[in-house]
């Protein structure tokens, strides 16, 4: 009797070792063929994204903070044509009484007066009112100021005329001498170049000698800049969605 129940535990522990093994082969066979369905995966992967440039694969996250690093970059790029395009033109916004201290007074008041009575048309009283002619004959010497005034006659209104060329410019001045990194305010950026070409088409229209110093040129600069512009500004918009911010919400 004990040797028919040894005989059935004996048998019962064959069948589980049997099991065991065939449950073994199943699962061996099964890692092979997922092996192979994550390489074909994989293979897939690769070429869809050598065609389609998209990674299906990875996670949201991932696919998220790739775009996020990509758009922060071409950003970055974009500040850097634009500062390239800057300098090409600095010719129309350069010489070293940008940083002078009267200069930065000087520039308060005139906004401060342009906010108040508007520049169109120039109040007569402007250049007596900011002391124009003081500033003026002290940056004869060099940069803009300097060059437009070797080719014009020396007269109030000529001056008043050179005072304006950087009056709006002078953050051009900055980023163009490496003072000043490009700003996130791009469109503030083209406002004050826009208006530094106002200024040389009204000179132009006054009869001042402009030279070099073409107004068209600066058409060319805001041509070459608007697209970068708007480039960046979408960039920044797609930036703040996929972050779940707002353009305005750390400003």
């Amino acid at each position: 009797m004990r040797e028919n129940s040894y005989q059935a535990e004996r048998q019962k522990v064959e069948e589980i070792e049997r099991d065991t093994r065939r449950l073994q082969a199943v699962i061996k066979t099964k890692k092979t063929q997922l092996d192979a369905a994550n390489t074909e995966l994989k293979d897939a992967s690769i070429q869809f994204f050598s065609t389609y440039g998209f990674d299906y694969l990875k996670s949201d996250e991932e696919v998220v903070e790739e775009e996020l690093y990509r758009l922060n970059l071409r950003n970055q790029e974009i500040k850097t044509a634009i500062k390239d395009l800057l300098i090409a033109y600095v010719n129309y916004y350069d010489g070293q009484y940008y940083e002078k201290e009267d200069y930065s007074s000087l520039q308060a008041d005139f906004e401060q007066l342009a906010a108040t009575e508007g520049l169109e048309p120039l109040p007569t009283d402007l250049y007596t009112k900011l002391n124009v002619n003081d500033f003026v004959e002290g940056a004869k010497t060099d940069g803009t100021i300097g060059y437009l005034d070797s080719i014009n006659s020396d007269s109030k209104f000529n001056n008043l005329l050179l005072f304006l060329t950087c009056m709006y410019s002078n953050t051009l001045y900055e980023i163009s001498h490496d003072l000043s990194d490009v700003p996130d305010n791009l469109n503030g950026l083209y406002n004050d170049l826009y208006s530094t070409r106002e200024v040389y088409r009204a000179m132009e229209n006054f009869n001042f000698n402009v030279g070099i110093l073409n107004p068209d040129n600066l058409d060319t600069l805001l041509v070459q800049i608007r697209p970068l512009i708007v480039e960046f500004n979408n960039n920044r918009g797609v930036m703040d969605q996929l972050s779940g911010g707002g353009m305005n919400a750390n400003q």
